[in-house]
């Protein structure tokens, strides 16, 4: 996906787990940081800077510099923060994106915590996903109301062709190879 950036956030402090996105998970000592971002960062083809990852941990930062593509942008305290609603740390990943890369057209938003999607996943869903929004571009720019919202509905359109991927992939094939 040429238009595609992914967005990726790890927060340094969790409040239940400490520290989960980089303890060792991975029978090779890789953390879910690793693991996610490797396995994204493959799957776009370490396209330059086709991942945008935010992290209010400068070590996290540069473990994720580490993979082909990626740009760390540090992420203000306040938005790894319990104070931070959903809708403002939504409304920061907006904004860093589009500073950011101002040029990609769809924000594909990728947890590290995911770990269970693995690299081919991960590029069946956005070339599915680019096909769809090809497909259907006419139909939405003719119907006022979806081409007013396009961008919320792209953003819907995105969650619910990753969720449909995920339940359709066989529950063997989501799992990581080690």
């Amino acid at each position: 996906g040429e238009n595609i950036v992914a967005f990726v956030g790890a927060r340094a402090d969790s409040q239940r787990v400490p520290h989960k996105n980089v303890k060792p998970f991975a029978p090779d000592g890789r953390g879910l940081l690793e693991i996610a971002v490797g396995e994204l960062s493959a799957a776009l083809g370490g396209a330059p800077e086709s991942i945008i990852f935010s992290s209010d941990s400068l070590s996290y930062d540069q473990t994720a510099a580490r993979f082909a593509g990626v740009r760390a942008v540090p992420r203000d305290p306040y938005f790894a923060s319990s104070e931070c609603t959903v809708s403002e740390y939504h409304g920061h990943v907006g904004n860093v994106t589009r500073d950011a890369a101002p040029l990609a057209k769809h924000v594909l938003f990728f947890q590290v915590t995911q770990p269970l999607l693995n690299r081919t996943t991960i590029a069946r869903f956005v070339d599915a996903f680019c096909a769809l929004v090809d497909a259907q571009a006419s139909r939405v720019a003719a119907q006022p109301a979806l081409a007013a919202r396009h961008e919320f509905l792209r953003e819907k359109i995105a969650l619910c062709a990753l969720m449909n991927l995920v339940f359709e992939t066989p529950p063997h094939e989501r799992v990581l190879a080690f």
